[in-house]
């Protein structure tokens, strides 16, 4: 895989959505925004305002999202919002979704790196 990855970090106070070059299988930023979740209507609207400012073209997108999936939907306690994969995908210029154990989307944004963090399969 090379290219653009679109990644965030959602959670109830603050989410940030970051751009991670794909260099030889690993991770590098290229840039990241935090947005106060709070003040948005949703992760789709987080997305449009990032893309608005950052619209390289992407190979892929994963989101760390507190709380279950189910269908494909999370509706976590500490978020006024829920996050569905599938309207995402359509809004997000069609990117792979998926869910990721949370402390590996930290991980992508230097909180709590390990020697498998930033790595890509």
């Amino acid at each position: 895989m090379s290219g653009l990855v679109l990644a965030g970090d959602i959670g109830g106070t603050s989410t940030r959505v970051g751009l991670f070059e794909v260099v030889a299988g690993r991770l590098h930023p290229r840039a990241i925004e935090h947005y106060v979740s709070r003040k948005h209507s949703g992760l789709d609207a987080i997305i449009r305002l990032f893309r608005s400012a950052h619209g390289q073209p992407v190979v892929g997108a994963c989101f760390g999202v507190p709380g279950p999936v189910m269908n494909g939907r999370v509706e976590a306690p500490n978020l006024a919002w829920a996050v569905d994969a599938a309207a995402l995908g359509h809004r997000a210029d069609r990117h792979v979704l998926e869910r990721v154990v949370r402390h590996r989307a930290g991980a992508l944004f230097g909180v709590g790196l390990d020697a498998h963090a930033g790595r890509v399969q």
